[in-house]
């Protein structure tokens, strides 16, 4: 159980969630390929466990604009 919990530190879920969103996949997806359960992903995201398949797809895809925004905003400052 120990070994667990050390392997969903937040830099694992930093990169879960930087899966999800390189990819697109859902949320579900990316845990059973990381071998956790979807549940210990979803508070990276700030989804309650319950959420809709709906609702972590809207998750993703704002995160993605998000970072791509930011992406964006940054390199633009830089030139």
């Amino acid at each position: 159980m120990g070994s667990k919990q050390q392997k969903c530190d937040a830099e694992f879920r930093e990169g879960a969630v930087r899966i999800v969103i390189e990819t697109g996949k859902p949320i579900p997806e990316v845990a059973e390929d990381l071998g956790v359960h979807p549940g210990t992903l979803q508070p990276a995201f700030g989804l309650h466990p319950t959420a809709t398949e709906e609702g972590q797809a809207a998750a993703a895809a704002f995160m993605r604009f998000t970072v791509s925004s930011v992406v964006h905003t940054a390199l633009a400052m830089n030139r």
